[in-house]
């Protein structure tokens, strides 16, 4: 992971392909350019699944509207808040002009959805342990009719530390 605007480093940014369409993972930035040179085009490109509002995870996406470019973002209502308020915080344009270059696909803890575009490929969100309401994904491939399952996870920035995290169980903390 590097910084969201540090221009030696890269960012932590993967695209998981499903059905020959692409999501991107947080957006890094000059990210038309970096997926052109890997011979992808914006149209590969479905959906960008933002995992939380760090700008080594968001910068990209920010980008991609300071530039007037309609993204689709797939995340939680309360990280793509958050978002909303980060990008009105420091272009300030009004939460209308924002959202007018998005397309909102929101997704809810634990409920598996058919992605939209798709056939057979479905989303499952959950948060993961972060300093900030952070998301995670599970992206699955179902053809029932040629008996094909195939899935794929992620996670952004998770702290796992499990002595740490039964500590806490066992005070009642969860």
């Amino acid at each position: 992971v590097g910084s969201g605007f540090a221009a030696k480093k890269k960012n932590s940014c993967l695209i998981a392909w499903t059905e020959g369409k692409g999501i991107m993972v947080d957006a890094l930035p000059d990210s038309n350019r970096q997926t052109l040179g890997c011979g992808i085009s914006e149209n590969d490109i479905q959906y960008i699944f933002l995992t939380h509002v760090h700008s080594d995870h968001d910068a990209g996406l920010v980008e991609k509207i300071l530039q007037g470019e309609r993204v689709k973002i797939i995340s939680s209502r309360m990280i793509f808040d958050s978002f909303l308020r980060k990008v009105e915080a420091i272009t300030c344009f009004p939460t209308d002009v924002i959202e007018s270059f998005v397309d909102f696909l929101e997704v809810e803890p634990n409920k598996k959805i058919k992605l939209p575009g798709f056939q057979n490929s479905y989303f499952t969100f959950d948060y993961s342990l972060h300093s900030i309401p952070a998301g995670r994904f599970i992206l699955t491939y179902e053809d029932k009719k040629n008996n094909i399952k195939k899935t794929i996870s992620h996670s952004g920035d998770t702290k796992f530390d499990i002595s740490r995290i039964n500590a806490w169980y066992e005070k009642g903390i969860f």
